[in-house]
């Protein structure tokens, strides 16, 4: 029932180019990939009559088992040939950042992971967002900027972070130049902040900034229609939308 109206679904917004009511559906281009692996699949759907009398009850249940068994092989062997499952089990083994122990000292608002994000200018000169995730919990702050800039930063935390959720024990970043510079060192040590840095490009190390700096993309492609269109005009409902 949940395949068959899923398919109905994407043929549905695929007939209307991927908008509902004139808008754009959320997260067009993920749906379009499913539908375009979808229509790649073969699909068996079986049947087990669970409404029979009692005196077909053994003989049933028999059958029960062996489709049951059919069932399971078909759907492990989908999972296990599954692009997106693979991927997923093997994130599960990288660890999150300050695993295990280390983890446990913190708590909310106290440790955060930042970066910059690149965007088509806007009338106003902005072109960077500044992205700011807190590792307790994930929640995202935002800041447009128009240069990536050892100011801009601080005046981005200053007013995302410390007069929102307080000053913070721990912040990491990329070891690039917009992070790394006497202007962020004094003022790190000002207010008593431990700024650790990352080889640039190490995902499994900015995990958590770098899934949302992904699903901040999205959500602005999505609400500009399949463009960035009127990205800072979005910015707050895109962060709503992960925070949610």
């Amino acid at each position: 029932m949940v395949a068959n109206a899923l398919w109905e679904w994407l043929n549905h917004w695929k007939k209307a180019n991927w908008q509902r009511r004139g808008k754009p559906i959320w997260a067009a281009e993920i749906w379009q990939d499913i539908a375009a692996q979808v229509e790649k699949l073969t699909v068996k759907v079986r049947h087990v009559d669970a409404h029979v009398s009692k005196s077909q009850a053994n003989e049933e249940h028999h059958n029960n088992e062996q489709v049951d068994k059919a069932a399971k092989v078909k759907v492990s062997q989908v999972i296990h040939n599954c692009e997106t499952y693979a991927a997923i089990k093997q994130a599960k083994w990288i660890k999150p950042l300050w695993y295990g122990r280390r983890w446990l000292k913190y708590r909310y608002g106290e440790a955060w992971q930042i970066d910059y994000i690149t965007l088509p200018q806007t009338c106003q000169g902005k072109r960077y967002v500044l992205t700011m995730v807190e590792a307790t919990t994930g929640w995202l702050e935002t800041y447009p900027v128009p240069h990536a800039t050892a100011q801009n930063t601080i005046l981005g935390l200053e007013k995302q972070v410390l007069w929102r959720h307080g000053t913070p024990e721990r912040i990491e970043s990329y070891n690039r130049t917009d992070f790394k510079n006497g202007l962020i060192n004094t003022w790190a040590r000002e207010h008593g902040i431990e700024w650790i840095y990352h080889i640039p490009y190490l995902a499994p190390a900015a995990g958590k900034v770098e899934r949302c700096n992904g699903l901040l993309k999205t959500n602005l492609k999505a609400l500009g229609g399949g463009t960035f269109k009127n990205w800072e005009v979005n910015l707050a409902k895109a962060t709503w939308m992960i925070n949610t």
